[in-house]
């Protein structure tokens, strides 16, 4: 652990519990060093600060914030252009994991990753995680993993802060495993896990699942609990991995260009936002969303990076949970599931999405599928399935029916053979690509 991480780290063991009016008067505090940051150096913010007649010093109360414009992914990408190879004088250059289609490159300051490290170490604590607990982390084949970009212009696989554990306490202590799982024998993991017997397990839900099903019941294995990261999970999905592993689940919630957003708590009350070192805004059509109701997660950052994150639009959609204090200890908004990216859904005739948190809970309770893709063009539907699963599938008419009664739409389903890149990418198992139903010809 560096100075500098150690230093967040010790902070942030007080800042999580701060009363919520103090929390936000400390938030408005980091927002108007970020502003005053920017007003020296980025010509971009100095002049629409000047446009609005604002200082950093305008911003008194967090709730100021709304009168900063929005920025999105397209604006990091024009402002960082040419940082792939010369961008390390920042910290580091890391990809995306390329779920949205392409690798997009982006400069990483330290100061933010010593936060997000030391944000990830109080998550860890948070939940019982010491440096003699044994922890096994599992993860896919190196060539779906975020990537570095060296000085030059090469580069080479990059684990996240999700395996703090293993880069924390040191990779080759006996009391930390990290497995790259088996697409052809998951078996083998499960075998790995009993003989190993974690207290800890970080990995994709997607893959813990899988390996479970692989062992059959007993598992054997009874780890105190689940790190479940990097993907959504349905209800039905946490049902399975407690019953089968026989612990707590831990969500752990962040995206590549804004870096950890929040993680439950051992009272598995909901995700606790890091509110200490971000603020986060869920908004739909612009205004705040109520709790219960589902909005897009918009984030700025109060620390300096590479380039500035202020009201960044992630694309993520989220459901506000509850803002009392947390039995745990934790004043930060909550949130109370996360439905997935902007086009992780159907639409209905009108245009609606419908979540496909939802739609994935439904198959996976009601039909028993796993592992699946269903990826919604207007009116036509591709049903991917695992080699074997899509010959054995014979649902399609009750299915069929299903979606037309979500959406108010025909529905023309095909089923068809899962690529095996698809088990290892990030699971999406819900999404709309191509024409939107209300813009397609919908005739049968």
């Amino acid at each position: 652990m560096t100075v500098l991480e150690a230093l967040y780290y010790l902070r942030s063991l007080r800042s999580y519990k701060l009363p919520r009016r103090e929390l936000e008067e400390l938030q408005a505090k980091k927002l108007r060093g970020v502003l005053a940051h920017l007003e020296g150096s980025s010509p971009k913010y100095r002049r629409m600060l000047r446009q609005k007649g604002l200082g950093a010093e305008d911003f008194r109360r967090i709730e100021d914030i709304r009168k900063l414009p929005f920025s999105t992914k397209a604006d990091l990408v024009r402002e960082q252009q040419g940082t792939a190879t010369g961008g390390r004088a920042h910290g580091k250059v890391i990809t995306s994991s390329g779920t949205t289609g392409r690798r997009v490159a982006l400069a990483r300051t330290r100061e933010r990753g010593a936060v997000n490290r030391a944000l990830s170490l109080r998550t860890m604590f948070h939940i019982g995680i010491m440096p003699w607990s044994r922890v096994a982390t599992l993860w896919g084949p190196r060539e779906y993993w975020k990537r570095e970009v060296m000085k030059d212009g090469s580069s080479r696989p990059y684990t996240t802060s999700d395996d703090y554990p293993v880069r924390l306490f040191g990779r080759n202590l006996p009391n930390l495993l990290a497995l790259q799982t088996d697409l052809d024998d998951p078996g083998r993991d499960a075998r790995a896990l009993r003989e190993f017997g974690p207290d800890f397990i970080y990995s994709r839900p997607s893959f813990l699942r899988r390996i479970a099903r692989a062992a059959g019941t007993p598992l054997g294995v009874e780890p105190r609990a689940i790190v479940a990261t990097g993907e959504t999970v349905t209800e039905t999905g946490l049902r399975e991995l407690r019953r089968d592993y026989g612990a707590k689940v831990i969500r752990n919630f962040g995206n590549s260009d804004v870096g950890k957003i929040g993680s439950d708590c051992l009272y598995e009350a909901g995700l606790h936002t890091w509110e200490d070192f971000k603020v986060f805004e869920i908004l739909k059509d612009g205004e705040p969303v109520s709790e219960g109701e589902v909005g897009e997660l918009v984030v700025t950052t109060l620390y300096r990076d590479a380039s500035p994150r202020v009201r960044y639009r992630t694309g993520d959609y989220v459901r506000l949970g509850e803002r009392t204090r947390c039995e745990c200890g934790s004043s930060t908004t909550r949130i109370a599931s996360v439905e997935g990216r902007k086009d992780d859904c159907l639409f209905g005739r009108t245009g609606a999405r419908i979540w496909g948190n939802e739609v994935s809970d439904h198959l996976e309770s009601a039909f028993g599928l796993r592992d699946f893709r269903l990826v919604q063009d207007g009116a036509e539907y591709t049903l991917k399935l695992p080699p074997g699963e899509a010959a054995r599938f014979a649902l399609g008419p009750a299915l069929g029916a299903y979606l037309e009664e979500m959406t108010s739409l025909p529905a023309h389903l095909q089923v068809d053979v899962m690529d095996q890149k698809d088990y290892w990418v990030k699971a999406r198992p819900v999404t709309c690509v191509g024409v939107r139903p209300e813009q397609a010809d919908l005739r049968d």
